[in-house]
């Protein structure tokens, strides 16, 4: 019989643990760590926290692998995910962080692009566009397709 060698990992659904603040979620990674899991893993979510945030907090007081679930490409320059990564490195000592890559929930991220080229081209194509507007000027046949809180206020984009 073969053993497994691989690693055990643990998502941290951001949009579903919503509940969670930021410290409670560094909390919860390191009792993940504590319990044997080798790696944790943050899903891309723009109607939440901002995934590299939450990856750095994870990082600056965890000893653990990290990773991107999934990472959303469509609405960051290419270069911003790049530098993030690179500094996530830098806080892990070195653990290169696993990087997770798709289009995202179709409810959220299918309404603002028409993926029509492969995703390697689709960054450049972005970046190229010359009447790009902000998501949160679009219309959506689905209403707003997040709202935030700030200082306890709700905001709709």
């Amino acid at each position: 019989m073969t053993k497994f060698t691989g690693d055990i990992g643990l998502q941290f659904t951001i949009h579903i643990a919503n509940q969670y603040t930021v410290p409670k979620i560094v909390d919860l990674t390191q009792l993940a760590h504590d319990q044997g899991f080798d790696q944790v893993w943050v899903n891309d979510n723009l109607c939440h926290r901002n995934i590299f945030v939450v990856l750095a907090a994870m990082a600056a007081k965890v000893p653990i692998k990290l990773g991107t679930a999934i990472l959303v490409p469509y609405f960051r320059n290419p270069v911003d995910p790049a530098d993030s990564m690179a500094a996530l490195t830098e806080l892990t000592d070195g653990r290169e962080p696993n990087i997770g890559i798709a289009r995202g929930a179709h409810a959220i991220a299918g309404k603002q692009t028409t993926p029509t080229k492969p995703l390697a081209t689709s960054s450049a194509r972005f970046l190229s566009t010359r009447n790009w507007s902000p998501l949160w000027m679009r219309p959506s046949p689905m209403g707003p397709p997040c709202s935030r809180r700030l200082n306890g206020s709700l905001m709709s984009p």
